[in-house]
């Protein structure tokens, strides 16, 4: 199920203003975790770089109230915008929260809405987009 702008609103979030990614908390956390120098893939608007490491994750509804317990998910990519993630079984769920613990940065969790899923040999992978807070911040550090 995907949020309208008034759900969007009423959780007190926005999608992710593109034109000033830059500037955003997760460039300087994409910056961090790859160092300069990486090797991007860039056939979308903002460079994705391949992590390839374990997080841990919580599935979340459309109200972003947790669907369960944590698990861990393999961080497949990431970019300012968004990440790519696999995990075993398919989600029942609208967003995700990710814990950057695991990546070095154990105060740092990220909040996207899950855009994809797809079936894989080895699981099922999904695109999420981080979402922001209306003060441009992330909403939960």
């Amino acid at each position: 199920m995907r949020l309208t702008k008034h759900q969007y609103q009423g959780l007190g979030l926005e999608k992710l203003n593109l034109a000033g990614v830059d500037r955003l908390p997760t460039a300087s956390l994409v910056q961090q975790l790859v160092g300069a120098g990486a090797q991007a893939n860039e056939r979308r608007r903002h460079i994705r770089y391949r992590i390839q490491r374990d997080v841990v994750c919580i599935p979340l509804d459309e109200r972003a109230h947790p669907l369960g317990v944590a698990e861990t998910a393999r961080l497949i990519d990431l970019s300012a915008s968004g990440a790519k993630l696999m995990v075993e079984e398919p989600w029942e769920a609208s967003m995700i929260l990710i814990d950057c613990a695991r990546l070095g940065m154990p105060e740092t969790q990220l909040l996207g809405e899950i855009r994809w899923e797809e079936k894989e040999n080895r699981g099922y992978s999904m695109g999420c987009k981080f979402l922001l807070g209306s003060d441009g911040q992330l909403p939960l550090a």
